[in-house]
């Protein structure tokens, strides 16, 4: 009877995010912000125009999705379908920056005499002060 109770509050939660306004499907999304919830080749459309459109960036898989939620678009698996568009289109690819740099751990360097750079100035004991 519990397991019941909480799959029901679960659902109620999840479902109170969803509203439906002129027979669209519309999601709130953390900000506030009314996201319509696309079918599969809206959302295929979306992600090419956001992508390779005219004002199109040719952003990583990241940028595209947080894009895509700013303009105002939400689907159940944005996050992958950028990570799958963005890496099977070849021109970025191609043109992705390289990292030179060999991928090893830093090594830790210990200097033998700490205190070669550090100035240590002593008088000796200060006179007190007024007051």
């Amino acid at each position: 009877m519990s397991t019941n109770n909480n799959e029901a509050r679960i659902l109620n939660m999840k479902a109170s995010r969803f509203t439906i306004i002129d027979g669209e499907l519309l999601k709130k999304s953390s900000t506030g912000l009314l996201q319509r919830c696309l079918q599969k080749h809206e959302a295929d459309m979306v992600l090419r125009d956001t992508h390779e459109g005219e004002f199109g960036k040719h952003t990583n898989e990241r940028n595209l999705s947080l894009k895509i939620l700013c303009l105002g678009y939400y689907w159940m698996i944005l996050r992958q379908n950028a990570i799958d568009y963005a890496k099977k289109y070849d021109v970025c690819q191609r043109h992705e920056p390289v990292i030179h740099q060999p991928s090893e751990h830093l090594n830790m360097s210990i200097p033998s005499c700490p205190f070669m750079k550090w100035g240590m100035d002593i008088v000796g004991k200060m006179p007190p002060a007024p007051g």
